[in-house]
């Protein structure tokens, strides 16, 4: 399960990162320790082609959203990202949004 999860989160990175496998093999393995059921959480298929028009869809159905699209961005957070994101996030909820 393990080594099924590292290959499935390396397929979703996307290619702007790199992949640290050991982050997250250790991740996937502390998922499968807790979790009661790990087979049920890979039930929701592959991300389309046409994803992002999921999430702007989703931003401008909710009030005071804003998509931060990640370019070259796998369907997971990457840790690299972590500075864009956090700014966003801190910018978003100082503006009164």
């Amino acid at each position: 399960m393990i080594d099924y999860l590292v290959g499935y989160s390396r397929v979703l990175a996307g290619g702007r990162c790199p992949f640290d496998e050991a982050a997250v093999r250790e991740l996937a393995r502390s998922d499968v320790e807790r979790a009661r059921n790990s087979t049920a959480a890979q039930n929701h298929g592959v991300v389309p082609d046409d994803a992002l028009r999921h999430g702007e869809a989703l931003a401008d159905a909710i009030p005071g959203a804003r998509l931060l699209p990640l370019e070259g961005a796998g369907h997971g957070v990457d840790r690299a990202d972590s500075v864009t994101i956090v700014r966003a996030i801190l910018e978003h909820t100082s503006s009164g949004a």
